[in-house]
């Protein structure tokens, strides 16, 4: 099993380009999180993660997530970027499948 590496990962943005990094492969998901599911999204940051996931992993994810879960629908990622506590993300890094 995969030791879930986000940490490391934001603490490398300190001398990054981006802001935070939207990682989307499911492969890559596995690896930061040690979660096997086919669809969901880790939102890296100088702060630590955030995993992104519909209704059908949300409860997997809350019992067994290294991060805060946040559902996918209804703009939740919207408004978890528009928190004020959340970090300020002016440059966001992306990987896809």
């Amino acid at each position: 099993m995969p030791t879930p590496s986000a940490k490391a990962s934001a603490e490398s943005f300190a001398g990054a380009c981006c802001d935070a990094l939207l990682v989307e492969d499911p492969i890559d998901f596995y690896y930061l999180t040690g979660l096997d599911v086919s669809a969901g999204k880790v939102l890296v940051h100088c702060q630590g993660a955030h995993i992104l996931v519909d209704a059908r992993y949300a409860e997997l994810c809350r019992k067994n997530a290294p991060f805060p879960v946040v559902d996918e629908g209804n703009d939740n990622l919207e408004k978890l970027l528009a928190d004020p506590e959340f970090p300020s993300i002016r440059k966001l890094a992306f990987n896809a499948r």
